[in-house]
């Protein structure tokens, strides 16, 4: 995934979605767990960005797969820890 990591260390967050997108329609026919994985990343990716009309297609597109899987666990984005809201003990 040599494009992917280019991708990414280049900042380019449109261009990661787009290629999540590509991935994830390459696995529909085989393998439907994987392709909701690329594309709920796909998705994440294209909202980081605000391409809000990507994000509108590929909704209206694979729509039911993502809504139907929405409970299944997705590849992180971001470190774990840092998507942990912090929570004051302080009484």
């Amino acid at each position: 995934m040599d494009a992917m990591d280019t991708a990414h260390a280049q900042g380019y967050t449109f261009l990661e979605g787009l290629i999540l997108e590509r991935l994830g329609e390459l696995k529909l026919s085989e393998q439907r767990a994987a392709a909701s994985v690329f594309l709920r990343e796909a998705l994440n990716r294209y909202q980081r960005c605000k391409a809000s009309g990507k994000e509108i297609q590929l909704l209206e597109r694979h729509g039911g797969l993502l809504r139907r899987d929405e409970e299944s666990p997705s590849l992180p984005s971001e470190p774990v820890l840092d998507a942990v809201p912090t929570v004051s003990l302080d009484v």
